[in-house]
């Protein structure tokens, strides 16, 4: 009978050890499944914070450009007449204070140029306003005219530049003698909203 209890014990004491191993395996299985959740969440965690991050920055970087994009927006004259006509007044008043006399011709607007509109990558939205301009005056003054049409706050192209030398008059004695004029003419292209 003692081999009896000895074998009924050692089966007993299989049986728990393979419940253990049974149960070990059941809660291994658990822990294994619950931490591939905690990974997925943390991942979508990580990728939340990421994207917040990035909305945060955005939004920084509007708040901090938005002064130099305003500025940029006044490099572009609007469609509007209105635009069209402060912006010739406006180059009206910069040859009257050079000191030469002045004329505008050929006021029009044409689509940009192919190379142009790939640059702005929106064929639509822009336009081309081209100015005839022609002055006549001593050489700093025409000189000066020119140099304020290149440094003009506005996306533009100063285009076919003819600078010419008058002869003045043939004067009677060296005393009397006039200094030449220049004549100045081009063609001035800007850059604006249809």
């Amino acid at each position: 009978m003692n081999l009896k209890k000895q074998i009924s014990i050692i089966a007993f004491c299989l049986v728990l050890a393979l419940s253990a191993c049974g149960g070990a395996y059941f809660v291994y299985n658990i822990i294994r499944n619950e931490s591939g959740q905690i990974s997925e969440v943390q991942d979508e965690i990580i990728q939340t914070r990421e994207q917040e991050q990035k909305s945060i920055v955005t939004k920084d970087l509007v708040q901090e450009t938005s002064n130099s994009r305003d500025e940029l927006s006044k490099l572009i004259l609007k469609g509007d007449d209105s635009e069209k006509a402060a912006f010739v007044e406006r180059l009206e008043n910069m040859a009257d204070g050079v000191n030469a006399t002045t004329t505008f011709f050929g006021l029009k607007q044409a689509p940009l140029p192919e190379d142009e509109s790939r640059k702005k990558g929106d064929t639509d939205k822009y336009e081309q306003l081209t100015v005839g301009i022609k002055a006549e005056g001593g050489w700093r003054a025409v000189l000066q005219l020119l140099g304020m049409l290149e440094n003009l706050p506005y996306l533009s192209k100063v285009d076919g530049v003819v600078l010419r030398r008058n002869e003045p008059e043939t004067a009677v004695s060296v005393k009397n003698k006039k200094p030449p004029t220049w004549t100045l003419s081009l063609s001035l292209m800007v850059i604006k909203y249809k």
